[in-house]
């Protein structure tokens, strides 16, 4: 059985946006490094999850095929599911699928081209948050707000 979680593309994006936008208010004057910058990162890199998880389902539902097996299928790791995938894993696997499948839907072909662009917004942040999560220093804090900022104008140039 499909691990897939309920499938809202828009919806995750639009749950990205805010997160985003409201962590880059709360990180505004903090110049130092902290557990409030991690905390954020932490929910800015759940709403990434989602919004990868989503993309990933509804482009292998849209063709027909299994989610969980897909993903196995593409990362060649027997055990992972979609369910328990990371935007890390995600952005890998993302790409590939798109360009088997042809998404009509921009937003879909939007999500899976920033996962290749490393100059996107979406992908940057998804290298930070893993940089984060294994204990890899992160960038400068002026760095971290103007990923942000950028995260949330490419989050509103198509939602």
């Amino acid at each position: 059985m499909d691990s897939a979680p309920p499938l809202d593309v828009p919806f995750a994006l639009a749950a990205l946006r805010s997160r985003s936008a409201r962590e880059l208010a709360r990180m505004q004057g903090v110049a130092a490094i902290g557990t409030e910058f991690v905390g954020g990162w932490a929910k800015v890199g759940s709403c990434l999850d989602a919004l990868l998880r989503n993309a990933f389902s509804v482009l292998c539902l849209g063709a027909g095929r299994a989610v969980d097996a897909e993903l196995q299928r593409l990362s060649r790791q027997p055990s992972w599911l979609v369910s328990k995938a990371t935007a890390g894993q995600l952005r890998f696997v993302l790409p590939p699928l798109a360009r088997e499948v042809r998404p009509h839907e921009p937003l879909l072909r939007a999500v899976a081209d920033a996962c290749d662009d490393a100059r996107s917004p979406l992908r940057r942040a998804i290298e930070v948050r893993n940089a984060m999560v294994h204990d890899q220093p992160p960038p400068p804090a002026a760095e971290l707000h103007r990923l942000l900022a950028d995260l949330v104008a490419w989050c509103d140039a198509r939602g």
